[in-house]
């Protein structure tokens, strides 16, 4: 597959990439699927960090990327920041795995789907008795293995039980449960395993997703601006507990941010580095250039204007004609002599576009 970001992508609505950064992401489709496999039988868990600057375009590149991923294979996206108030990312995690690959599946046959669904939360608790399932969710777990038919089980539960609650209480109590059983983790992996392959084989229709349309990719985005606690407790469950064949994590992070973030919990002289690199079994940097299609992506350039500024009769020092690209041009050179980061230059030319608005 080849990406093109040259047209803006409409649903969800995202700009045309004048940064030409389209390779970068069939370059790291292309190593992924070597690295991961995209054969059944020849499967194997992979976990990229996507390193950059903030203001480098992370967030961007990856839903980009992500939505042209979704025609060839299952994808699921989390803002980690926007959810970071949740108290566990195991849960986290595994909820958004599920929501969304639910939307990636047939929908033709939805008690199927559900079934599914069912089948990884309770593997979340294999070890749980019946007394403690009734003691959190006033309800016997037995349900699922009674004498009725498939067809009257499903009807009855999905009448009495939000499954969505139900499913984030089952797991919360697995976490302060059971979290040192192997065996509870290992039947974990394998119903996550096993829903992966059903939404593989049962895509959407009008989806390309085929049968042989591994590794599942899951974006986790901003985890470096999470609480400390949080983005470290992440990712010790990507490493031990999402650890699966079939799984692929690309976490974009600025790096050096989450080093500090590691830090912030294990103390000052700790080797968040080194650490760090236990988790990741590769490091891509994203590398963008102050430039001035830089500014264009992040900044609204339509503020700054030849005829307003004549009109409101504002002179630019070092005079020189006015033109928007030249304009730009001039302030990256500024930027640069000043030593700017991408990041700073875009905070510094939106302040002055506040002061050009503020003054109309």
């Amino acid at each position: 597959m080849e990406f093109d970001w040259s047209l803006p992508n409409e649903e969800p609505q995202l700009s045309a990439d004048n940064l030409n950064r389209a390779k970068y992401a069939n370059y790291l489709t292309s190593f992924i699927k070597a690295k991961g496999g995209t054969e059944k039988n020849n499967l194997s868990n992979y976990v990229i960090n996507l390193d950059a600057e903030w203001g480098a375009g992370k967030t961007y590149f990856l839903k980009r990327w992500s939505e042209d991923l979704k025609r060839h294979h299952p994808v699921v996206f989390i803002d980690a920041w926007a959810i970071d108030y949740l108290e566990s990312p195991l849960m986290t995690v595994l909820s958004e795995i599920i929501e969304q690959l639910k939307l990636q599946t047939d929908k033709i046959d939805p008690a199927e789907t559900q079934k599914k669904f069912k089948e990884v939360v309770k593997a979340a608790a294999p070890r749980i008795g019946s007394a403690l399932m009734k003691r959190y969710l006033g309800f016997d777990f037995n349900i699922f293995d009674s004498s009725e038919s498939k067809d009257e089980t499903l009807s009855r539960a999905d009448k009495d039980i939000d499954f969505s609650k139900a499913g984030e209480k089952v797991l919360e109590v697995f976490c302060k449960e059971v979290t040192d059983s192997k065996e509870s983790v290992k039947t974990l992996k394998l119903a996550i395993q096993n829903w992966v392959e059903y939404v593989v084989e049962q895509p959407v229709k009008g989806m390309n997703t085929i049968s042989n349309g591994y590794p599942a990719f899951i974006f986790i985005d901003e985890l470096d601006r999470c609480k400390p606690t949080y983005a470290v407790e992440m990712l010790e469950a990507i490493k031990h507990v999402f650890d699966i064949p079939g799984l692929t994590f690309v976490v974009a992070t600025n790096t050096s941010q989450l080093a500090h973030t590691v830090r912030a919990v294990y103390g000052s002289e700790f080797n968040a580095e080194e650490y760090l690199s236990r988790f990741f079994d590769n490091r891509y940097y994203l590398k963008t250039e102050l430039s001035r299609e830089l500014i264009e992506n992040h900044c609204n350039i339509e503020l700054i204007n030849e005829a307003w500024l004549k009109r409101e009769q504002i002179i630019l020092f070092p005079f020189f004609f006015f033109e928007g690209t030249d304009f730009l041009g001039f302030c990256v050179q500024v930027f640069e002599a000043v030593q700017l980061t991408p990041r700073q230059a875009i905070k510094v030319f939106d302040s002055n576009s506040i002061c050009f608005f503020e003054s109309r």
